[in-house]
């Protein structure tokens, strides 16, 4: 956030699912919708008149958290594959509340005991990870709601830290939020081709 607008970020990050979207699809539409996201990427790294080119380490730390993105959907995919309902993610998300606790301890203290910021805590967990993602695996429509975070970024972005986006930069932003919704209702639709014969 410190180097590049959230809505930027956010766009920049949403490749990492575009791009497994598209080669998991295995279509031909999936060259197109790759393409699409290639010109939105083009629009916001600076390229053509009045754009500005954006910072290149913010660029990297945006395309980390995309492939980490990309490592969190083949991983899910997996845990899913090996737990039934959501008991996996609860499994999950207690791993990564004990991964991360030592870091909170160091740089909360007993601070992090308080019962408002306990209460705080658990909701953020409930609406940032544990509600969304229980949604994902029953309804289709959740991952054409996370192709619109980056102009929900964007207007956060705009609203709260005053970060104002060029012509360029929105469309870009478009395009790629176009590819993605574009590539989930690709990977989503069923074959239209006969079932074929069991063995």
């Amino acid at each position: 956030m410190a180097r590049l607008p959230l809505g930027v970020a956010v766009t920049i990050e949403l490749l990492g699912p575009l791009v497994l979207s598209v080669v998991l699809s295995r279509r031909l539409t999936g060259v197109l919708w790759a393409g699409l996201a290639l010109a939105g990427v083009l629009l916001l790294s600076g390229v053509g008149p009045g754009t500005e080119i954006p910072d290149p380490a913010g660029v990297l730390f945006a395309l980390g958290a995309a492939s980490l993105w990309v490592l969190y959907i083949l991983m899910s995919r997996q845990a899913g594959r090996s737990f039934p309902g959501v008991q996996g993610l609860a499994l999950a998300m207690v791993v990564g509340a004990v991964l991360a606790a030592p870091f909170g301890i160091v740089s909360g203290g007993a601070a992090l005991l308080r019962p408002h910021v306990l209460l705080i805590g658990l909701a953020v967990a409930l609406m940032s990870s544990a509600l969304p993602y229980a949604l994902e695996l029953a309804a289709e429509t959740f991952s054409i709601l996370v192709s619109m975070a980056p102009a929900a970024a964007a207007l956060v972005g705009w609203l709260i830290l005053g970060q104002e986006l060029g012509a360029a930069e929105l469309a870009g932003m478009t395009l790629v939020i176009l590819a993605s919704v574009a590539a989930v209702r690709a990977g989503r639709a069923p074959s239209k081709g006969p079932t074929p014969p069991t063995a």
